[in-house]
């Protein structure tokens, strides 16, 4: 039904809303967790992540160590093939130590050889509504667009990709990486990947992989990661961590660790605990007390989002604040046995200390100073604005004798 609306200087006859140009609702942004690195460290679930480098740089066997670890503790995630065969990435997987039935069950993987025409991309879009994965990789960027007919130099058709194609793999929650190649010049490619520079303005974290040490079966090596772009602020900028991978040839098993450089991105790894729902959930018991309230009757009162009133009840029933029982004719029944209240308390400094030492010339006597300062407490960028210009094999080295100090 049409109604009348008063504008400034004109009267205007406002139908249906049948278009996306509405004011957004910021109150459906409350109570949802915070946006933060919590896959791994390095990927925001609900994001969009480009992990950059050259041929053999490690950034396809870095993106399937996040997938072997996510699988591992139960979650799905979709990997979309264009590039290497089904063989290699499985042979890849087994050797990150999957079973095969882990594969099977909790690795999607596609391998497309026509576009995402309407037809089929209601078919993608039911998968990722089934299957809910927490993480899709693209492998690779440049086999994407070559299979839809776009150019790699065109802004406008790298928009028209990820609006219309990679965008719908988020849909459900899932944070989404997009592996791309480095051009070939190292001195005149400045943080770009090959082709337009929408490739990096569209997404919201850009990580750069770099192989310091070339690793193979038997022998072990060492990759290099750099933070080019965050949104977010989660990741320290510039280095960002090393990989090392440790190979056994006898196996073939594949260990990788990553190591970063300790930043906000360390701290979001931790759970979340919706605290403001969780305050009102207590509070809704306690205006119940003594009366138990089943869990039907709190979710239907109002206070919030289902998911975070459910998440907000498992974490009080976990922290010991209500009791959970079963009642009449199956109810989940939950007691206040204590209040809570969200006392989050900002984290102030952790204490005053001086990291301005200059640097000794000596190569061993600079990694005992790069030792001694992260034991004082300093970060790495301070340390490392205070090296001076050094060639990246001896940064990357000296990041590694930082992050095991």
């Amino acid at each position: 039904m049409a109604e009348v609306v008063a504008g400034c200087r004109r009267v205007f006859t406002v139908s249906a809303v049948t278009h996306t140009w509405v004011p957004f609702d910021w109150e459906s942004l409350e109570d949802e967790p915070p946006v933060t690195a919590s896959l791994c460290g390095l990927l925001y679930p609900g994001h969009t992540h480009l992990f950059s480098g050259e041929p053999d740089s490690g950034k396809s066997w870095l993106a399937a160590w996040i997938c072997a670890e996510l699988v591992a503790s139960g979650d799905t995630v979709i990997w979309v093939d264009l590039e290497q065969s089904p063989r290699v990435l499985h042979e890849r997987l087994r050797a990150l130590g999957l079973e095969a039935e882990e594969i099977a069950e909790r690795f999607v993987l596609l391998s497309p050889q026509e576009p995402l025409a309407e037809d089929i991309a209601r078919a993608v879009d039911a998968l990722v509504a089934t299957r809910r994965p927490r993480l899709v990789v693209v492998d690779s960027m440049i086999g994407l667009v070559s299979l839809h007919g776009y150019s790699s130099n065109d802004g406008g058709d790298i928009e028209a990709l990820y609006r219309d194609v990679l965008s719908r793999f988020r849909a459900c929650g899932a944070a989404l990486v997009v592996l791309d190649h480095l051009p070939k010049d190292r001195e005149n490619r400045g943080q770009f990947a090959i082709g337009s520079e929408r490739k990096v303005g569209v997404v919201d974290v850009h990580v750069r992989v770099a192989c310091v040490e070339p690793f193979a079966r038997g022998r072990s090596g060492r990759l290099r990661l750099q933070t080019m772009k965050d949104r977010f602020g989660w990741l320290p900028r510039g280095e960002l961590g090393i990989v090392d991978v440790r190979s056994d040839r006898a196996s073939g098993r594949l260990e990788m660790e990553v190591k970063l450089v300790a930043s906000g991105a360390a701290a979001s790894t931790e759970k979340w605990k919706p605290t403001a729902m969780m305050e009102k959930v207590s509070r809704l018991l306690e205006s119940a007390a003594p009366e138990q309230l089943p869990k039907n009757r709190i979710l239907s009162a109002g206070l919030g989002r289902r998911a975070y009133v459910e998440q907000a009840l498992d974490v009080l029933v976990e922290e010991g604040y209500l009791r959970r029982s079963i009642g009449a004719r199956n109810a989940v029944m939950h007691e206040l046995q204590q209040p809570y209240r969200d006392a989050t308390v900002a984290k102030g400094s952790d204490g005053a200390h001086s990291c301005s030492h200059t640097p000794p010339p000596g190569d061993d006597s600079r990694e005992k100073w790069v030792a001694d300062l992260a034991a004082e407490g300093c970060g790495w960028t301070e340390i490392e604005d205070q090296l001076g210009d050094l060639e990246d094999d001896e940064r990357t080295r000296l990041l590694g004798v930082f992050l095991a100090a």
